[in-house]
């Protein structure tokens, strides 16, 4: 299922990004039933270790928008005190 994922991650000011994470249902549901906020975490989570990603994600949110066939899940990611490198 990663890898049908679509990500979009724009960085804020105060230091944080903001991190959407766009799949199509029908892979969704091939692994999870539900669409709530517990699947959307271990979904981000899943996605930023096999990304070798080391952020922390907080404030996730999930919407299923039945007319594009599409989940989007969003969150912060903070990566305080950990060894993120800043790619400008």
């Amino acid at each position: 299922m990663l890898n049908g994922i679509v990500e979009v991650r724009e960085k804020r000011n105060d230091g944080l990004y903001n991190l959407t994470l766009e799949i199509p249902d029908k892979r969704y549901f091939e692994v999870y039933e539900d669409v709530d906020e517990e699947n959307a975490l271990d979904i981000i989570n899943k996605y930023l270790i096999s990304r070798q990603d080391d952020a922390r994600p907080k404030n996730t949110k999930v919407k299923y928008d039945k007319n594009s066939h599409l989940i989007r899940l969003t969150s912060e990611l903070h990566y305080l005190e950990n060894d993120h490198t800043d790619y400008n």
